[in-house]
């Protein structure tokens, strides 16, 4: 960093010698990874917020990691570094690949794994519950994006929750009759477990509501909805498609 006109000023043999001079006359100007800036207040100086993002491949499916009996609130998995080789480098021409045996692997968590208005309710769901990653957006073979955050020390990928769910009602769904007022019902979340081989319903509950009001479905049928963001917690997740039978 350096100031300007500095050196007048400390040759100056009288306090009152810069007193009369424009305080552009010694401004303060950051060099390197620094920012600065001036107010009334005075001057602010400040390492710049380095950002570091790279693509990771996840080597297995997302898990909500138990260490020292504590159970991560957010799903993980293990991933390996993602490089980009050009026709010059050691690997294929302009491809991607996996770093291999060159880096170690991380773990990369899904920070935003769960949507809000039903984080809490899958948080609680016991270990070994099915439920307990909701419907995870990424699995084995994946590519995505992460973040190094220093507050956390982890890589954190960067995108949202899965905001397409299959559901299963527990209440019917029947049209009201009014075109600007949702009809709606209580649906259990549907999960696929791989390890049976099946979809299987669980125990989140979450409203869905028939945009279109034309859905007349019995408790038992099932079906895909999306989050609207825009939608009262009441009125829930919209129905996409679902049997009516």
């Amino acid at each position: 960093m350096s100031t300007d006109g500095s050196t007048d000023l400390i040759q100056s043999s009288e306090p009152e010698a810069g007193a009369g001079e424009s305080a552009d006359g010694c401004r303060l100007a950051a060099r390197g990874p620094f920012v600065s800036g001036h107010g009334s207040s005075g001057l602010r100086l400040a390492g710049r917020d380095l950002r570091r993002i790279a693509v990771w491949q996840l080597s297995g499916p997302m898990e909500r990691l138990v260490t020292g009996g504590t159970r991560d609130d957010v799903p993980s998995a293990e991933a390996q570094p993602i490089w980009h080789f050009d026709s010059g480098g050691s690997g294929p021409p302009a491809g991607y690949q996996d770093a291999g045996d060159y880096s170690r692997a991380v773990r990369v968590y899904h920070v935003h794994a769960f949507p809000g208005d039903r984080r809490d309710r899958i948080v609680e769901v016991e270990e070994g519950d099915p439920g307990e990653l909701a419907i995870p957006r990424h699995t084995t073979g994946d590519r995505v994006y992460a973040e190094f955050n220093p507050q956390s020390g982890r890589w954190e990928i960067l995108g949202p929750a899965e905001d397409v769910w299959r559901f299963e009602l527990k209440t019917a769904l029947v049209p009201n009759g009014l075109r600007d007022v949702p009809s709606t019902a209580d649906a259990y979340l549907v999960i696929y477990d791989a390890g049976q081989g099946r979809y299987v319903r669980t125990d989140v509950e979450f409203p869905v509501a028939d945009f279109l009001d034309r859905w007349d479905a019995d408790p038992g049928s099932r079906g895909y909805a999306k989050r609207m963001a825009d939608s009262h917690p009441s009125a829930g997740w919209e129905v996409l498609a679902m049997e009516t039978s």
